[in-house]
Order: structure tokens, then sequence, then C-alpha cells
């Protein structure tokens, strides 16, 4: 495979998560060279490596199948379980093949989901208000405004998801440049770390990454780590205006010992490493 050629990648896993006795297992499938089927990998997991042919010449990329175990580490009960389908991360565009579409309006359209909606939209309004501006008062009175407009929308199937994303909560993509800071770093957070890092999650760590919590509420700044400064002395998890002195930072740009997150990772996530400096650097002190 080559860096940065499309054409160049391959096939290599695919995994599903399923719901047996009403308990969640997950199972991951390792492609075959010839890309043509898939098969199931033991139950203890397995590593791969991979060459890069990148312009600095040709590398090593290890990629990590998960064990069944690994697999409820982030696919947890404190998580709910199922991670990506939810209304912020699905309110996006995706490349169906033979055209692109909004994945809720997709869904919507195509009987798959089916929801009277009417009742959210100002649950909807206000989530989508505070991922933007991350101002609980303000997002609270843009519900608030809805609830008490006379033109409500009929207590239906409405087709309101076929609208596009106006109005409905929606994750930003850490490398979306229009947006800010704050909203790509956030989203990034919550998408990569809030899966054990919430109310009831595992460990005794204090954090909450929750997208709907305000910064105070996520219990980060200038507070000590319960679990060592991992090489960065007399630091903060997250010290505002002094990314060097962030904990937080610091564990996303290790690999091995200390590094987050702590599993499915072999190589830094410079793209978001950089997002989240420039965020810590603007926060108020």
């Amino acid at each position: 495979m080559k860096e940065g050629a499309p054409e160049s990648r391959k096939l290599i896993e695919t995994r599903f998560l399923t719901k047996q006795d009403n308990e969640w297992v997950g199972y991951s499938y390792r492609w075959n060279k010839s890309q043509t089927d898939a098969f199931l990998v033991e139950s203890e997991g397995r590593q791969e490596r991979f060459r890069i042919q990148t312009n600095a010449g040709v590398t090593t990329q290890v990629w990590n199948y998960p064990s069944r175990s690994e697999c409820m580490m982030c696919h947890a009960r404190a998580a709910k379980y199922v991670l990506g389908l939810q209304t912020a991360q699905l309110n996006r565009t995706f490349d169906y093949g033979s055209h692109e579409e909004n994945q809720l309006s997709y869904l919507q359209r195509t009987g798959h989901l089916t929801i009277n909606t009417a009742a959210q939209h100002a649950k909807f309004a206000e989530h989508r208000e505070f991922l933007t501006s991350f101002n609980k008062t303000r997002s609270q009175e843009v519900a608030k405004q809805i609830k008490s407009a006379p033109d409500q929308r009929p207590m239906a199937n409405d087709g309101y998801f076929a609208s596009g994303e106006e109005g409905i909560p929606k994750l930003t993509n850490v490398s979306d440049e229009s947006a800010t800071i704050e909203s790509r770093a956030r989203s990034y957070i919550y998408s990569n770390c809030a899966q054990c890092h919430v109310g009831a999650g595992g460990g005794n760590s204090q954090m909450h990454f929750e997208w709907t919590r305000s910064l105070s509420e996520m219990n980060v700044v200038n507070k000590q780590p319960l679990h060592g400064y991992k090489g960065v002395s007399g630091g903060m998890l997250i010290s505002p205006g002094k990314p060097d002195a962030s904990v937080l930072l610091h564990r996303m740009t290790i690999r091995g010992s200390g590094q987050m997150p702590i599993i499915a990772t072999h190589k830094v996530d410079e793209e978001a490493v950089k997002v989240i400096r420039q965020w810590i650097e603007q926060l108020d002190n």
C-alpha cells in the first residue's frame, strides 16, 4: 500500500457487534489477500504488519485485530454498548455509491428510521446550538423559543430529517477548518474518549467527556491527574493556555505505556493532536 494513494488501499478488517441472549458481543473478521472473503479472527485477537510506501521510504504499520474482550472495553455498559448509532454521529453526508445523501435523511426516506420527530424538535435544536456555542444558557433559550412557537410540526413521521442537517445536533469533523476549534476538539474527544470517560465509566477517573457537558462539567481544567503525570511534571489534565503542561494532550502524543486511547492504536493522530493543542492554547486561565 502507498500513503496518499487511495487506489492502493485494501480491505483489512470488518467488525460486527451482535446481541445474543440479551448480551452484546464483538467479532472481528480478517480479509484474505485476494480480497474475496473475510474470516473470523480467533477470540484472543491478533496483530498483523503491513508495509506502507511513503515519501520518506517504506514503513511498517501494525494493525491490531481486537480480542472479544477488547471489543467490550469500548462497547461497554456505560457507553450503552452501541457507539455510532446516534443522531449527532449519523448527521453527515454519506456516499451510497449511486449518490450522496445525509444519512439520517436516507434512513428515514427508505423507511429504516420511522420516528415521530415532532416531540424532539426542541431538544434537537438545543443540542445543535450547544454543539456550536457550548453555552448551556443559550442552547436552553433556543429550545424554549421553539417550544413556544405556534407552528409546531405535525405529530407524524414527518420527514424532518429529509430537511438535512439544519437544526439537528451534529458532531464536527476534526478536519473541518470552517468550524470552531472548540467544536472540532470537543467532538473528537467525545467520539474517541467518551465511551470510557463518562459517568459510571470504567476505573476511578472523574473525567466526563460527553459532548452535552459544559467545560467545567468535564472536570479536567486545572484538575490533577489521578494516575500520574506520565512525564508532564506538575501538569494538570488540562492547563488552560499551556498545552505542554496538559497531561491529556501528552497522553495523546505517546504510544506505549500511558498512551490514550489505551488500545486499538499504534499511531499518533497528528491532526487531532494539533487541534487539541490549539484548543488548549485558547482556553482562558
